[in-house]
This record gives structure tokens, sequence and C-alpha cells, in this order.
């Protein structure tokens, strides 16, 4: 399970949801890239990472005000049956079907 997203939304909520089983989550502002999520010490990665990871994904989109954005963004670099969860203002799961 990896994250989108790497400023102040994303680690409020992660800390607030005390989210210990995410990998890593990515941006795509390189000022954030190599960074990490206070509290958790979560490393922000590029979003290329995400078509190199061959694992199955379960995305948390952690920039919650982009969901539309992030969605259309995440398609392309997915893979099929990979999902994407917004948390915000409601829950909701969509799986990747190209």
């Amino acid at each position: 399970m990896c994250g989108y997203g790497g400023g102040l939304k994303a680690a409020t909520l992660l800390n607030w949801l005390a989210m210990p089983d995410l990998e890593y989550t990515v941006d795509k502002d390189p000022y954030k890239v190599g960074k990490f999520i206070p509290g958790l010490n979560l490393p922000i990665l590029e979003v290329g990472t995400l078509e190199t990871d061959e694992t199955k994904k379960v995305m948390i989109n952690l920039a919650i005000n982009f969901n539309e954005e992030v969605e259309s963004s995440l398609f392309s670099l997915l893979k099929n049956g990979d999902i994407i969860v917004h948390v915000f203002p409601e829950m909701k799961f969509v799986e990747i079907n190209k």
C-alpha cells in the first residue's frame, strides 16, 4: 500500500489515521521528493516509482483536494487490478481496468 501526496494535508491525515502499513508515498513536486512524512518517517518518492514497482498497488489519495486530477494522472501509471482509494470527502474505491 502506498500514498499519493507528500504535503501538509497528507502528513496530517497519515498521522491522524496512524497508517504504519504504507511503504512510501509519491509526489510530483521535486522539492518534496527525497524527503519524509513527519512523524512516520515515510519516504516521499517520485511518481515514476509507480511504473517500476511491479507489486499490486493500493494507492491512498492523500492530495484530498485534487481527487479528479490525481485519479486521471494515476490511471496511466497504474496497472489493471490496482486500486485508488479516495478518503475525502467520502470513501471511494476505484479499481483500474484498462
